[in-house]
C-alpha cells in the first residue's frame, strides 16, 4: 500500500488547487503563467508561476522566460519544500484515516461492487486493502486516471529539476500538515459521497480536465476562472482551500522577494481573482504583469 500511496498521494491536491477561483472575483487581464513582482522597494524583479499539478506530457510545455528566471533565482518556492526528506512520509501517514476506518462500512454494497471494480481494474487493489485511506486520496486516483494518456508530467518535479541544476534548494510556502488539515475540514461524508460520484462518473471529470488543460495551455487565468467559478464541491471549499491560503502565502512571499530574485511557483488557480496572488500582491504595493 505504501508504494501505491507513494505514487499518487502527490496528485491529491490537483483539482483542489489548479483551476478553482471565488466567486464574483476579478481575474487578471492579460494572459500568462508567469508573472514578473517587481517594485515596492524590491531590489530584483520576482516571478509568480502558475502550474498544473499533473499534465499529460503532450501537454507540457515551459517557456524560456520561466526557464530563465528559474535559473537566474536567488529561491525557488513551491506550495511545499520537495526537498524535504520526510515529505513523502509525511504525505502516506497523513493519507491513512487516524481511526484506521475503512470507507468500504461507508458504502451501499451497491458502491462497494463499483469502487472495487475501479480500483481493481486501475489499480490491482481493493477497499479490504486500501480503503483505510482518507477519501481524498482516493479522489487522487480517479484524477490521475481521468488523464486519457499514457505518459504525464508534473510541473512541481520539473521545476525541482531546474532549480537543482542551478544550484539551489527548493523552499515551501506551507507543510504537508498544514494541506491535510485544510482538507481535514470537509466533513468525511461529503468527502466519500464526492469519490463515490467520481468512480460513477469518470467521463465527467475527464471532460473537466480536458478543459482546464486546454485553457491552461492557451495562458488564460481569466477563461481557467470561469470555467471553475461555479465549481464548490464542498461548504466554503474556494475560502478554505484557496482563499486562507492565498492569505497566509502573501507575508512568506513578500519575505522571500525581499531577500532577492524569489520564483515563487503554485496552482495556476490560485493567481486568479480579487482574493488571488495577483491581486494580493498588487494590493500591497507591487506592480504585478505576465511574461509573454
Amino acid at each position: 500500500m505504501k508504494k501505491l500511496i507513494s505514487k499518487k498521494i502527490g496528485f491529491v491536491m490537483f483539482l483542489l488547487l489548479v483551476g478553482t477561483s471565488v466567486v464574483n472575483a476579478q481575474v487578471p487581464e492579460a494572459k500568462g503563467v508567469l508573472w514578473r513582482v517587481s517594485g515596492n522597494g524590491l531590489e530584483k524583479d520576482s516571478y509568480v508561476f502558475g502550474t498544473m499539478h499533473l499534465i499529460c506530457e503532450d501537454d507540457y510545455f515551459m517557456s524560456d522566460e520561466a526557464k530563465a528566471a528559474i535559473q537566474q533565482a536567488d529561491e525557488v518556492v513551491l506550495e511545499l519544500d520537495m526537498d524535504d526528506p520526510q515529505m513523502m512520509v509525511k504525505m502516506q501517514q497523513l493519507s491513512v484515516d487516524p481511526k484506521m476506518r475503512n470507507i468500504k462500512d461507508d458504502l451501499t454494497e451497491e458502491e462497494v461492487v463499483i469502487v472495487d471494480k475501479f480500483l481493481n481494474d486501475n489499480f490491482g487493489q481493493t477497499l479490504a486493502q486500501i480503503g483505510i485511506l482518507k477519501p481524498f486520496p482516493l479522489t487522487s486516483m480517479v484524477l490521475v486516471k481521468a488523464y486519457e494518456c499514457e505518459n504525464t508530467k508534473q510541473y512541481e518535479a520539473e521545476i525541482m529539476n531546474l532549480a537543482h541544476e542551478a544550484g539551489l534548494d527548493l523552499k515551501g510556502l506551507e507543510t504537508v500538515e498544514f494541506q491535510f488539515g485544510a482538507l481535514d475540514n470537509f466533513s468525511r461524508d461529503e468527502q466519500i459521497a464526492s469519490f463515490v460520484r467520481q468512480v460513477k462518473n469518470p467521463e465527467a471529470v475527464t471532460l473537466l480536465l480536458d478543459k482546464m488543460v486546454d485553457t491552461y495551455k492557451k495562458q488564460d487565468l481569466s477563461a481557467l476562472y470561469k470555467i471553475m467559478e461555479d465549481y464548490e464541491e464542498f461548504e466554503n471549499f474556494n475560502q478554505i482551500m484557496l482563499a486562507d491560503r492565498n492569505a497566509n502565502w502573501i507575508p512568506k512571499i513578500e519575505e522571500y522577494a525581499k531577500k532577492g530574485s524569489a520564483f515563487i511557483a503554485v496552482g495556476a488557480g490560485h493567481l486568479a481573482g480579487e482574493k488571488g496572488v495577483i491581486a494580493l500582491l498588487r494590493a500591497k504595493g507591487y506592480k504585478v504583469e505576465a511574461v509573454n
